[in-house]
């Protein structure tokens, strides 16, 4: 975990020269919790933010509610993955 400075934590913070990521592990969680933490990676300047998702169910209602929160600009940083894709890497 990283802390963000404003309260929060990011589970994984990635740096590649000035380019920065947020990546959030959601295991057991709501779509709302899971935006709120997007939301937090994004304030504090992160360039992009990652989503893995254990339950596929709640990475589509995430997926469905983020457009009702965030704007075209913040919605072109956020990708939302299901922590199965991390197999087919290898």
């Amino acid at each position: 975990e990283h802390e963000l400075g404003n309260g929060g934590v990011v589970d994984v913070h990635l740096e590649k020269g000035q380019e920065t990521i947020a990546v959030e592990i959601a295991i057991v969680s709501t779509p709302e919790r899971e935006i709120h933490h997007i939301k937090q990676c994004l304030t504090v300047g992160y360039d992009k933010a990652f989503a893995m998702f254990s339950d596929e169910g709640l990475l589509r209602k995430t997926q469905e509610a983020l457009p009702k929160v965030f704007s075209a600009e913040e919605l072109g940083k956020v990708r939302l993955l299901p922590l199965r894709m991390l197999s087919e890497l290898g």
